[in-house]
C-alpha cells in the first residue's frame, strides 16, 4: 500500500522513516518503511560521473545563438543560464546595434542580484530571431533592461522564459533542445563554461585551493604582473586517449612575450579529467600541453574556456 506525498511527508516529519532497500545487485528502487507502510523510493541516474569531491568541473552555462533587432544583424549568444530575473543587455553591445532601439525608463528598481560596478539604464524593446532545428526562424518580442559594465552581450532573464514557456532538454554532452511552449519548435543550444560577467548573478564559483601553487611562487620574479584573464582555445583539437596534446589559445597577453599559466583540472562528461600543468609559454607561440586522462578522445572546441578566470603570470 503506497501513501500520498503529504503522507509520506507527515511520517518524516515524525521520525518514523526507516531504511530496508535497496535490494543487493539493483540500483532500481529503494524500499522505505514510513510507519508500516511500504514505499519506493527510485534514485535519480546520472549523466555524467565525476571523481568525488570534483562534481562541479566542467559546470556551464547554456546559450544559444541568435540575432537581435533583424535577420541582418550579427549573430550573438543569448544566455540562458544566466540566473537572473530579468533579461539583460549590455550597454556597450546596445550602442554597437545599427539601429539601436531607444532607451526608454522602466520602472526605477536596483538589482540587488548584480553586484560590481554595473547600472541599469533603462530598457529597450526589440526582436530576437533564432533558428530552429527545422531551420524555420522563431521570433521572439524582447524587452531588455540595458546595464552598464556588462562583459557579455545578452542574458536572458526568468521574465523572457516563463512568458515564451522555454523548458531545456540536456544532455550530459553539452548538446541542448530549447523547446518553445507547446508549439512544437526546438531551438538548438549548446554550454559554454562561465565567463567573467563583470559582475555576479547568483553564480557559484570554482576555485583551485587544492591545487598547489609552490612551482608558481618559485619561478615568480620579484615586481611581475599578477592578473586574471581568460584563456581559449583558438583552434578545434582532437585529444586521444591517454595522449598529450598542445593547444594553441587566445588569451589577453597586453604585449607582453613570456608568461606562466598555472596548473587546472577541467572536468569531462564522464569520471575521467583533462588537466594542463604549469606552463611556460610565448604570447607569439601560445599553445597549452592539455592530457586526456580517459579512455575516449575529446575534441577541445574553438572559443572554449580551457580555464575561466585563470591567473597568468607575467615574466617581463
Amino acid at each position: 500500500m503506497f501513501k500520498t506525498w503529504d503522507h509520506i511527508g507527515q511520517f518524516i516529519n515524525t521520525g518514523l522513516l526507516a531504511l530496508i532497500g535497496p535490494s543487493a545487485g539493483t540500483i532500481n528502487y529503494g524500499l522505505f518503511v514510513l510507519s508500516g507502510l511500504s514505499v519506493l523510493v527510485f534514485p535519480a541516474i546520472k549523466g555524467r560521473s565525476l571523481p568525488e569531491g570534483m562534481g562541479s568541473l566542467g559546470t556551464k552555462a547554456l546559450h544559444m545563438r541568435a540575432k537581435i533587432d533583424n535577420l541582418e544583424s550579427d549573430c550573438v549568444k543569448a544566455r540562458l543560464d544566466s540566473g537572473a530575473d530579468i533579461t539583460l543587455i549590455s550597454e556597450e553591445f546596445w550602442k554597437s546595434m545599427v539601429n539601436s532601439p531607444r532607451l526608454r525608463e522602466g520602472m526605477r528598481m536596483k538589482l540587488y542580484h548584480l553586484t560590481g560596478g554595473a547600472k541599469v539604464l533603462g530598457y529597450i524593446k526589440t526582436e530576437l530571431f533564432v533558428v530552429a532545428q527545422d531551420e524555420s526562424i522563431v521570433s521572439f518580442e524582447l524587452e531588455a533592461y540595458v546595464v552598464r559594465n556588462m562583459n557579455v552581450p545578452l542574458l536572458l532573464g526568468e521574465d523572457f522564459q516563463t512568458t515564451y514557456e522555454l523548458s531545456v532538454i540536456r544532455h550530459a554532452t553539452g548538446l541542448c533542445e530549447v523547446l518553445v511552449g507547446k508549439s512544437g519548435r526546438v531551438l538548438p543550444a549548446a554550454s559554454a563554461h562561465n565567463v567573467d560577467l563583470g559582475f555576479e548573478i547568483r553564480v557559484a564559483h570554482t576555485t583551485q585551493s587544492f591545487i598547489r601553487r609552490k612551482a608558481v611562487t618559485r619561478a615568480k620574479p620579484k615586481g611581475s604582473v599578477k592578473k586574471l584573464t581568460e584563456v581559449t582555445a583558438s583552434e578545434d583539437t582532437l585529444i586521444q586517449p591517454y595522449h598529450v596534446r598542445n593547444v594553441a589559445v587566445n588569451a589577453a597577453f597586453e604585449g607582453r612575450e613570456d608568461w606562466i599559466i598555472e596548473k587546472i583540472i577541467i572536468g569531462t562528461d564522464d569520471q575521467n579529467v583533462m588537466a594542463a600543468p604549469t606552463t611556460w609559454i610565448s604570447a607569439s607561440c601560445p599553445y597549452l600541453p592539455i592530457t586526456n586522462t580517459g579512455p575516449h578522445p575529446r575534441l577541445v572546441r574553438v572559443g572554449e574556456v580551457t580555464n575561466p578566470k585563470m591567473k597568468i603570470i607575467s615574466l617581463k
